[in-house]
Protein backbone atom coordinates (compact mmCIF):
# COMPACT_ATOMS: atom_id res chain seq x y z
CA UNK A 1 0.00 0.00 0.00
CA UNK A 2 1.21 3.49 -0.91
CA UNK A 3 -0.33 7.26 0.31
CA UNK A 4 -0.91 8.59 -2.40
CA UNK A 5 -2.41 11.96 -0.58
CA UNK A 6 -0.17 15.45 -1.86
CA UNK A 7 1.13 17.42 0.95
CA UNK A 8 -0.87 20.26 0.08
CA UNK A 9 -4.35 18.36 1.13
CA UNK A 10 -5.86 18.76 4.57
CA UNK A 11 -4.56 15.30 6.54
CA UNK A 12 -7.78 13.16 7.87
CA UNK A 13 -8.45 10.18 9.91
CA UNK A 14 -10.77 7.87 10.21
CA UNK A 15 -11.81 6.29 13.39
CA UNK A 16 -13.69 2.92 12.99
CA UNK A 17 -16.27 1.70 16.12
CA UNK A 18 -16.38 -1.71 16.13
CA UNK A 19 -18.00 -1.54 19.49
CA UNK A 20 -17.00 -1.34 22.99
CA UNK A 21 -17.34 0.86 26.35
CA UNK A 22 -15.19 4.20 24.12
CA UNK A 23 -18.23 4.86 22.19
CA UNK A 24 -21.05 4.58 24.87
CA UNK A 25 -22.63 7.18 26.02
CA UNK A 26 -25.37 6.74 29.19
CA UNK A 27 -28.83 7.14 28.14
CA UNK A 28 -30.50 10.19 30.92
CA UNK A 29 -34.00 8.34 30.45
CA UNK A 30 -32.85 4.82 30.61
CA UNK A 31 -29.70 4.89 32.63
CA UNK A 32 -28.23 2.37 30.25
CA UNK A 33 -25.30 2.63 28.46
CA UNK A 34 -25.94 3.09 24.82
CA UNK A 35 -23.40 3.47 21.61
CA UNK A 36 -23.79 7.38 20.43
CA UNK A 37 -23.53 8.87 16.68
CA UNK A 38 -20.53 8.89 15.77
CA UNK A 39 -20.84 10.92 13.36
CA UNK A 40 -21.03 13.90 16.22
CA UNK A 41 -17.86 13.46 17.72
CA UNK A 42 -17.10 16.68 18.18
CA UNK A 43 -19.93 17.25 20.52
CA UNK A 44 -18.55 14.37 22.87
CA UNK A 45 -14.90 15.34 22.40
CA UNK A 46 -14.54 18.89 21.31
CA UNK A 47 -10.70 19.22 21.79
CA UNK A 48 -10.54 16.99 17.87
CA UNK A 49 -11.93 20.09 16.70
CA UNK A 50 -8.68 21.42 17.36
CA UNK A 51 -6.81 19.23 15.07
CA UNK A 52 -5.16 20.57 11.95
CA UNK A 53 -7.23 17.36 9.97
CA UNK A 54 -10.69 16.09 8.71
CA UNK A 55 -12.06 13.37 11.21
CA UNK A 56 -14.18 11.19 9.74
CA UNK A 57 -16.35 7.91 11.45
CA UNK A 58 -16.94 4.09 9.74
CA UNK A 59 -19.38 2.18 12.85
CA UNK A 60 -19.78 -1.34 12.67
CA UNK A 61 -23.41 -2.13 12.26
CA UNK A 62 -24.07 -4.17 14.26
CA UNK A 63 -21.60 -3.53 17.32
CA UNK A 64 -19.28 -6.12 18.25
CA UNK A 65 -18.53 -7.30 21.75
CA UNK A 66 -14.96 -7.62 22.08
CA UNK A 67 -15.93 -10.94 23.51
CA UNK A 68 -17.23 -11.82 20.54
CA UNK A 69 -14.70 -11.22 18.10
CA UNK A 70 -13.50 -13.67 15.53
CA UNK A 71 -11.85 -13.92 12.07
CA UNK A 72 -14.82 -12.62 10.49
CA UNK A 73 -14.31 -9.38 12.09
CA UNK A 74 -10.60 -9.12 11.48
CA UNK A 75 -11.27 -9.60 7.89
CA UNK A 76 -14.01 -7.16 7.60
CA UNK A 77 -11.68 -4.53 9.72
CA UNK A 78 -8.64 -5.28 6.96
CA UNK A 79 -11.25 -4.77 3.94
CA UNK A 80 -13.11 -1.45 5.66
CA UNK A 81 -8.81 -0.43 5.79
CA UNK A 82 -8.41 -1.47 2.47
CA UNK A 83 -10.74 0.59 0.68
CA UNK A 84 -10.42 3.57 2.20
CA UNK A 85 -6.72 3.59 2.53
CA UNK A 86 -6.04 5.88 -0.06
CA UNK A 87 -8.60 8.70 1.29
CA UNK A 88 -7.22 8.89 4.90
CA UNK A 89 -3.87 9.24 6.22
CA UNK A 90 -4.39 7.15 9.45
CA UNK A 91 -6.63 5.41 11.08
CA UNK A 92 -7.93 5.12 14.84
CA UNK A 93 -9.73 1.53 15.84
CA UNK A 94 -12.10 1.97 18.72
CA UNK A 95 -12.44 -1.68 20.27
CA UNK A 96 -13.71 -3.31 23.59
CA UNK A 97 -10.76 -4.02 25.52
CA UNK A 98 -11.29 -7.39 26.90
CA UNK A 99 -9.48 -8.73 23.33
CA UNK A 100 -8.09 -5.60 21.60
CA UNK A 101 -4.75 -6.79 21.82
CA UNK A 102 -5.26 -9.77 20.00
CA UNK A 103 -6.92 -7.98 17.40
CA UNK A 104 -4.70 -5.49 16.79
CA UNK A 105 -1.71 -8.25 16.39
CA UNK A 106 -3.97 -10.12 14.38
CA UNK A 107 -4.35 -7.22 11.80
CA UNK A 108 -0.75 -6.25 12.21
CA UNK A 109 0.03 -9.91 10.09
CA UNK A 110 -2.85 -9.27 8.18
CA UNK A 111 -2.19 -5.97 6.47
CA UNK A 112 1.10 -5.83 4.61
CA UNK A 113 2.57 -3.11 3.27
CA UNK A 114 1.26 -0.55 5.79
CA UNK A 115 2.67 3.11 5.27
CA UNK A 116 0.09 4.85 7.87
CA UNK A 117 -0.42 4.36 11.28
CA UNK A 118 -3.60 2.18 12.74
CA UNK A 119 -4.12 2.74 16.25
CA UNK A 120 -6.15 0.60 18.64
CA UNK A 121 -7.73 2.52 21.35
CA UNK A 122 -10.53 1.61 23.90
CA UNK A 123 -11.71 2.63 27.41
CA UNK A 124 -12.70 1.53 30.91
CA UNK A 125 -15.52 3.75 31.17
CA UNK A 126 -17.81 5.67 28.24
CA UNK A 127 -17.54 8.83 27.20
CA UNK A 128 -19.68 11.59 29.64
CA UNK A 129 -18.78 9.80 32.92
CA UNK A 130 -16.81 11.71 35.33
CA UNK A 131 -13.30 10.77 35.36
CA UNK A 132 -12.98 8.73 32.03
CA UNK A 133 -10.54 7.77 30.06
CA UNK A 134 -12.38 7.69 26.95
CA UNK A 135 -11.95 11.24 25.75
CA UNK A 136 -8.16 11.37 26.68
CA UNK A 137 -7.68 7.83 24.79
CA UNK A 138 -9.21 8.70 21.96
CA UNK A 139 -7.35 12.36 22.08
CA UNK A 140 -4.13 10.40 22.52
CA UNK A 141 -5.30 7.85 19.44
CA UNK A 142 -6.40 10.94 17.09
CA UNK A 143 -2.89 12.39 18.05
CA UNK A 144 -0.56 9.34 16.92
CA UNK A 145 -2.50 8.40 13.67
CA UNK A 146 -2.18 11.90 12.83
CA UNK A 147 0.85 11.20 10.81
CA UNK A 148 3.99 12.21 12.20
CA UNK A 149 6.21 9.28 10.20
CA UNK A 150 5.14 6.08 12.49
CA UNK A 151 3.82 3.69 10.25
CA UNK A 152 3.00 0.75 12.53
CA UNK A 153 -0.15 -0.62 14.22
CA UNK A 154 0.00 0.45 18.09
CA UNK A 155 -2.50 0.30 21.40
CA UNK A 156 -2.99 3.72 22.79
CA UNK A 157 -4.26 3.04 26.16
CA UNK A 158 -4.12 5.67 29.55
CA UNK A 159 -1.19 7.92 27.39
CA UNK A 160 0.79 4.56 26.85
CA UNK A 161 1.40 3.22 23.49
CA UNK A 162 2.77 0.19 23.11
CA UNK A 163 3.65 -1.52 19.48
CA UNK A 164 0.84 -4.27 18.62
CA UNK A 165 2.92 -7.70 18.76
CA UNK A 166 4.53 -6.32 22.77
CA UNK A 167 0.86 -5.46 23.45
CA UNK A 168 -0.15 -9.06 22.27
CA UNK A 169 2.88 -10.88 24.20
CA UNK A 170 2.10 -8.95 27.27
CA UNK A 171 -1.47 -9.93 26.80
CA UNK A 172 -1.63 -13.36 26.70
CA UNK A 173 1.64 -13.74 29.87
CA UNK A 174 -0.80 -11.88 32.23
CA UNK A 175 -3.83 -14.25 30.88
CA UNK A 176 -4.32 -16.81 33.74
Amino acid sequence: MKPTQSTAEKSALLLIYTGGTIGMKEDPVVQALKPFNFSQILEEVPELGKFAYRIDSYTFDPLIDSSDVEPAHWISLVRLIEERYDEYDGFVILHGTDTMAYSASTLSFMIEGLTKPVIFTGSQLPVGVLRSDAKENLITAAVSAGGDGLYQFLISIEDLETPVLRAAVDCILLDP
